[in-house]
């Protein structure tokens, strides 16, 4: 790692319209999504992607490292939540308790 002097929000900016560009071409590339609707994911205001210019790890923690590589590998959202019911998916958002006896 190197220290990124200056990190402004112009480059914050940047880095984010690389990353969703290159991100939105694998999944074409990978036949995960149309490129129809990545073109459309394009031009959203929000696109879901961002970058978090505040997150500083020194070169030698790799413990912190690894922490943020984990974070950044968990998927979107939790698989036990989401079932099928006949040809729809359904995601159940909040825990489930059971009721008091």
């Amino acid at each position: 790692f190197h220290p990124a002097p200056g990190v402004d929000a112009d480059a914050v900016a940047q880095v984010q319209a690389t990353l969703r560009k290159r991100i939105l071409r694998a999944f074409v590339g990978r036949g995960l999504l149309e490129s129809c609707d990545a073109k459309d994911m394009l031009a959203y205001q929000h696109s879901g992607f961002s970058v978090d210019a505040g997150v500083c790890i020194e070169a030698h923690d790799r413990a912190a490292l690894e922490r943020l590589l984990r974070y950044c590998a968990r998927p979107p959202f939790a698989m036990e939540r989401l079932r099928k019911e006949g040809a729809a998916l359904v995601y159940r958002c909040a825990k489930q308790r059971s009721e008091p006896t």
